[in-house]
């Protein structure tokens, strides 16, 4: 299976458990349609949205929340947010960890 895809429910649904050989403790597949964005499976099939984004020439992952409880929608919808609040900062300061935080 590649490792690069376009996310569904289906596809993350179907991602299989990391194997427990591997070095690595998780397994990353990278969604085609929202650039960024990353998910993480565990040995034991626990699932991971984390964004990859660069600030001001800093590669930052953010974890935005564990699959299924954050909607593959709304971990699209977060990582375009970061990424135009990325921009927006990078181009007076640098971000703080408040920038980060997001609250529902």
């Amino acid at each position: 299976m590649s490792t690069r895809f376009k996310f569904t429910q289906r596809s993350i649904d179907q991602l299989p458990d990391h194997s427990v050989e591997s070095r690595s403790r998780f397994a990353e597949y990278t969604d085609s349609d929202t650039v960024g964005l990353k998910v993480l499976v565990s040995k034991a099939g626990r699932k991971w949205f984390y964004a990859r984004l660069t600030f001001n020439g800093v590669k930052k992952a953010i974890k935005l929340g564990e699959y299924p409880l954050l909607s593959l929608n709304d971990a699209r919808l977060k990582t375009r947010e970061l990424r135009i609040k990325g921009v927006e900062v990078s181009q007076q300061t640098m971000p703080t960890f408040a920038d980060f935080v997001m609250v529902k």
